[in-house]
């Protein structure tokens, strides 16, 4: 399938409004148990700005068929000269998770909306080394030089909460750009290694009772799943965009997600 098909911009800017990374280097004797293994997180990314947020759902999302892990793995920890050419379909696999979601609010006499985090975990069980993106996608162009045309990497995680499978109560979105013209825009996994990205959330209800809201909180957070997206695309310096290429589906860990509510 071809990565323009799986990325819906035009959605995804109606519900995101970050801007900007920070990163906190975590400890490299830090690990986190994934889909029955076990990966030193080298990397902890918060980001910044805008958060995104989980909206009712507006029609089902799109079709998604989990991907196969380790695709021709090659030698074990080679080194990552090309990101690019590690995170090729035919070199290597990627597993995401998420980690926890961290959920503050509403005030007692405030507005009907909730704020926190989700902690998404990128990790990569295969032999290879692949380069994963840590970058808001429409922040990327102020890491690049202002001219020129640069390769880039897409990963597109989208929430799900709710429902059936696909067919979700409320759902988000959070799109991940990089490039290998800046080391900073990226992170580079062997295999056990994980990084892990810490997206603040921000969502409100404005079409139904606080009573209303809480119940399909209730109802709709411990079902909690993501489903991800890899692919390429080309970059210029004023930040436009054009796809290229294949892009894949990431396996996903879809074990109960813990979340830690706050008032």
């Amino acid at each position: 399938m071809r990565i323009h098909s799986l990325l819906p911009w035009a959605m995804v800017a109606a519900v995101l409004g970050f801007s900007g990374t920070g990163t906190a280097q975590a400890n490299r004797e830090d690990t986190i148990q994934i889909g029955g293994g076990v990966y030193a997180v080298i990397d902890r990314i918060e980001m910044t700005g805008h958060p995104f947020g989980l909206a009712k759902q507006d029609g089902r999302p799109m079709p998604y068929t989990p991907a196969e892990m380790c695709l021709g793995a090659g030698p074990e920890n080679t080194p990552a000269d090309d990101p690019f050419r590690l995170a090729d379909r035919e070199s290597a696999g990627l597993l995401a998770a998420i980690v926890k979601m961290r959920l503050v609010g509403p005030p007692v006499m405030g507005p009907q909306k909730y704020s926190g985090s989700v902690e998404v975990a990128l990790v990569n069980p295969c032999p290879q080394p692949i380069a994963v993106p840590v970058v808001w996608v429409d922040d990327l162009h102020d890491y690049l030089p202002k001219e020129g045309r640069f390769e880039a990497m897409q990963i597109l995680l989208m929430f799900l909460a709710g429902g059936d499978g696909l067919d979700a109560e409320l759902s988000g979105a959070y799109p991940l750009a990089g490039s290998p013209n800046n080391e900073k825009t990226y992170r580079i996994l062997r295999q056990g290694e994980a990084v892990v990205l810490v997206l603040p959330i921000d969502f409100a209800a404005y079409t139904m009772s606080q009573r209303e809201f809480e119940h399909l909180l209730e109802r709709s957070l411990p079902s909690l799943r993501l489903i991800a997206w890899f692919g390429h695309s080309y970059w210029n310096g004023n930040g436009q965009i054009s796809t290229h290429g294949n892009g894949w589906s990431i396996v996903c860990d879809h074990e109960s997600v813990p979340v830690e509510r706050m008032k």
